[in-house]
């Protein structure tokens, strides 16, 4: 059995998922703090550069499932830029 079937639920996960040593190395870094994900793996500006690049190419609802966004801030990203271009 390895290491993480005896850590706590976070470390346990992180074992399972990237190893044990993995695991050990975000306890030592993190442990004793609250740590947050952003439920947005892409960045803002990666997500305006992806919108400019593909406006008219791929529908707003499509590129919002994409980026994980709402059509509408899709929209809004879409109008922003064409603000910008004049």
């Amino acid at each position: 059995m390895s290491e993480s079937g005896f850590f706590n639920k976070i470390y346990k996960e992180i074992g399972k998922m990237a190893g044990d040593d993995v695991a050990r190395k975000f306890w030592e870094k993190y442990g004793g703090l609250t740590v947050s994900f952003s439920k947005n793996l892409y960045s803002n500006e990666y997500a305006k550069e992806y919108i400019r690049k593909n406006n008219g190419k791929v529908h707003p609802s499509q590129m919002a499932k994409i980026l994980n966004l709402t059509e509408r801030r899709v929209r809004q990203i879409i109008k922003e830029l064409r603000d910008e271009e004049s």
